[in-house]
C-alpha cells in the first residue's frame, strides 16, 4: 500500500510533469521547424516573393485566357497560404510589406 502524497509532493510531481511536457513541446516544435527550413527557406527568398509579385501583375493581363488565367490566379493564391502554413508571410523583395 503506498502513503498518501504530501502537498509539498504532490506540487512536485506536477512541476515535473510540467516540465516534461514542456521539453517534449519544445522537441517537437524544434523538429517541426527543422522540417519546414527547405520551404522557410524558399519562402523567405527575393525569388519567391519576386515571383508572387509578379503573378500579381500578371492577373489582369490573363484574366481572359481561361484555363491559363485560372492557373495564374491559382498560384498566386496558394503562395501566401503556403508561407502562413509555415508561419510566415510574404514581402516584397524590396523589403516593403505592401504587395501581401
Amino acid at each position: 500500500m503506498t502513503t498518501p502524497k504530501t502537498p509539498t509532493e504532490i506540487e512536485a510531481m506536477r512541476a515535473e510533469i510540467a516540465a516534461y511536457d514542456a521539453a517534449k513541446a519544445a522537441a517537437a516544435e524544434a523538429e517541426r521547424l527543422a522540417y519546414l527550413v527547405p520551404v522557410t527557406t524558399l519562402i523567405e527568398s527575393d525569388a519567391f516573393r519576386r515571383v508572387y509579385r509578379d503573378l500579381g501583375d500578371m492577373r489582369d493581363a490573363y484574366a481572359d485566357n481561361g484555363n491559363f488565367g485560372i492557373h495564374v490566379e491559382a498560384l498566386h493564391e496558394i503562395m501566401p497560404r503556403l508561407a502562413m502554413a509555415a508561419g510566415l508571410t510574404i514581402g516584397s523583395p524590396e523589403g516593403n510589406d505592401d504587395d501581401q
